[in-house]
C-alpha cells in the first residue's frame, strides 16, 4: 500500500517535472515567437518609413521640378515683352517707304535702348534669382563690422539718389560691434532694399537703421524712406518671384524676392512694416 502511494507521488512528481518542463520550454519559444514577431513588425514599420519617406521625398522633388518649369516658362515670357517692343521699333526705324522725322527717330531709339536695359536688368535679375533658389545653406562664419558694411553700402547710392533725397545711416551700435554672419549675403540685403528705395524716392530721406533690440541675440535692419509707397492690396504680393507688373516694378519685386531668399539663408526673417504711412519702410532681423 505504501509501495503503490510512494509510486503513484513519485509518479506525479515527475509529472509535474515535465509538465514544468513542457511550460518553460513553451514559454522560452513563446518569447522567441514574440520576438520575431517584433523583429518583423519593427522591420515593416521601418520599411513603411522608409517608403513613405522616399513617397515625401519624391512629391518634394516632383515639386521642386514643376517650380522649375513654371519659373523658366515665366521666364520666357517675361523676355518675349521688351523683345517685341525691340522688334516692333527696330522695324519702323528700319522700313523703307516710312518717312520719319528727326524727333520721332529720337523717340524710337530712346524705347529701343529702354526695353534693351529693361531686358538685361531682366536676365540678370531672372539668373541672381534662379542661382540663390537652389542654394540650401551658406556660410555663416564670416566676422561683419555691421556699422562699417551698412555705412559702405549706403555710400555706394550717393551718386544715384535724387538730388532732393537725404540718405541717413541710424544705429545703436558701438563702431567695433561684430556680428558672426556671411558678409557677402548680408550686404546684398541690404543694397537691393536700398535701390528699391533709391528707384521710387524723389524728396524726402531714406534711411538705413540698425539695432540689437536691447540684447545680442538678433539684429534687426531697416530700410526706410518718403517714396511714393506700396498700394494695400499689393503689398501681400510684394515679395513673389514674378509680380504681376510691368517694368521697373517687376525688378523691384524680383529684387525683394531674392532679398527673402538670402534673409532666409542668413537664418532670419523680413516683412514690410504696415504700420509705416510716410512711404515704404522694410525690417528684417538676423542672428547676431
Amino acid at each position: 500500500m505504501i509501495y503503490t502511494i510512494l509510486t503513484g507521488a513519485a509518479m506525479l512528481v515527475m509529472a509535474c517535472i515535465g509538465f514544468g518542463l513542457l511550460t518553460h520550454h513553451w514559454m522560452i519559444e513563446r518569447r522567441s515567437l514574440e520576438k520575431k514577431n517584433q523583429e518583423e513588425l519593427s522591420l515593416i514599420h521601418a520599411e513603411h518609413l522608409l517608403t513613405m519617406k522616399e513617397r515625401v521625398a519624391r512629391q518634394s522633388a516632383e515639386k521642386r521640378l514643376y517650380g522649375r518649369q513654371q519659373f523658366l516658362s515665366n521666364i520666357s515670357e517675361e523676355l518675349k515683352n521688351p523683345l517685341t517692343a525691340i522688334a516692333g521699333f527696330t522695324e519702323l526705324l528700319t522700313r523703307h517707304g516710312i518717312s520719319l522725322s528727326d524727333e520721332d527717330k529720337t523717340n524710337l531709339a530712346d524705347q529701343i535702348m529702354g526695353n534693351v536695359s529693361l531686358l538685361s536688368a531682366l536676365t540678370d535679375k531672372m539668373l541672381e534669382l534662379a542661382y540663390y533658389e537652389q542654394m540650401s545653406e551658406i556660410n555663416l562664419r564670416d566676422k561683419v563690422q555691421v556699422n562699417y558694411l551698412c555705412q559702405n553700402v549706403l555710400d555706394s547710392f550717393q551718386e544715384t539718389v535724387h538730388n532732393d533725397v537725404q540718405l541717413n545711416f541710424i544705429t545703436n551700435l558701438p563702431d567695433d560691434y561684430v556680428i558672426h554672419s556671411n558678409e557677402e549675403y548680408l550686404k546684398k540685403v541690404i543694397h537691393h532694399l536700398l535701390a528699391c528705395s533709391v528707384r521710387f524716392t524723389r524728396q524726402g530721406h531714406i534711411d538705413l537703421s540698425v539695432s540689437d533690440n536691447g540684447h545680442r541675440e538678433t539684429i534687426s535692419f531697416a530700410v526706410s524712406d518718403t517714396g511714393i509707397g506700396i498700394p494695400r492690396e499689393q503689398q501681400k504680393k510684394i515679395f513673389e518671384a514674378l509680380p504681376d507688373t510691368d517694368g521697373t516694378l517687376k525688378i523691384t519685386g524680383m529684387e525683394l524676392f531674392i532679398s527673402r531668399r538670402l534673409v532666409r539663408l542668413l537664418d532670419g526673417s523680413i516683412f514690410l512694416d504696415p504700420h509705416y504711412t510716410d512711404g515704404t519702410r522694410f525690417v528684417f532681423s538676423i542672428k547676431a
